[in-house]
């Protein structure tokens, strides 16, 4: 079983696949989200570490890159203590199988304050660490 560092984007491994659903629209702040599925394209079975930086993480963290042409929304969600050692420890990775997925929903409103971008079309990407 290969292991990856958490660090890594989906651009730099072969085999992994990360894709981004967000709505075309919604009626208020609270009903932004993002989806976001982990495929392994792969032919290897592959474990991932459940890191705050990933879209593994179920925390609100700072975990995408906002922006509109009003601005980015500021980061108000959490700041993580992480420890690799404790983690794995701990089972905290994802194993994914070849043709295996990992799908997380990620409320934006818990992470980000649009106050002072308001209303607009935005750009949503993973951020990259």
């Amino acid at each position: 079983m290969e292991e990856l560092p958490f660090h890594l984007s989906t651009d730099e491994i072969p085999g992994l696949s990360l894709s981004i659903f967000t709505p075309e629209s919604v009626a208020t702040v609270d009903g932004l989200y993002v989806t976001t599925t982990l495929t392994n394209t792969g032919n290897h079975t592959v474990k991932l570490i459940n890191a705050p930086e990933t879209t593994l993480f179920d925390l609100p963290t700072d975990t995408f890159k906002i922006t509109s042409e009003h601005g980015s929304p500021e980061f108000v969600g959490v700041m993580v203590k992480f420890s690799f050692k404790a983690a794995i420890a701990g089972g905290g990775f994802i194993t994914l199988a070849p043709g295996g997925t990992y799908t997380s929903t990620h409320q934006l409103a818990k992470a980000y304050n649009f106050d002072n971008v308001g209303p607009g079309l935005y750009q949503v990407h993973v951020l990259e660490k």
